[in-house]
């Protein structure tokens, strides 16, 4: 079982994964015919603009509230298991 296990692990992680990754944002992009890229500006715009939605949080704490929950999960992965030891480069 363990050898089923480490074959698929090895196929999945492998450049297979990277090649599907890169076609399937290529395909979307000339799908919606290069939306991220016509949209830049707008995206840049909005997002520092400073208006608040009716809930209270404006475009830019949406933004950084996002980038802090992968931040987070992110530091939190490098951790190991028993939680014991940090994994990561600063501790």
């Amino acid at each position: 079982m363990q050898g089923i296990v480490d074959w698929l692990n090895d196929y999945i992680w492998s450049n297979a994964l990277v090649y599907f990754i890169l076609g399937t944002g290529s395909v979307l992009t000339f799908a919606t015919r290069f939306f991220q890229f016509r949209h830049f500006k707008d995206m840049i715009r909005l997002t520092f603009k400073g208006e608040t939605s009716k809930a209270g949080i404006s475009s830019f704490q949406a933004v950084s509230m996002s980038i802090g929950s992968r931040a987070g999960n992110f530091e939190s992965s490098l951790q190991s298991p028993t939680g014991t030891e940090n994994l990561s480069a600063n501790g």
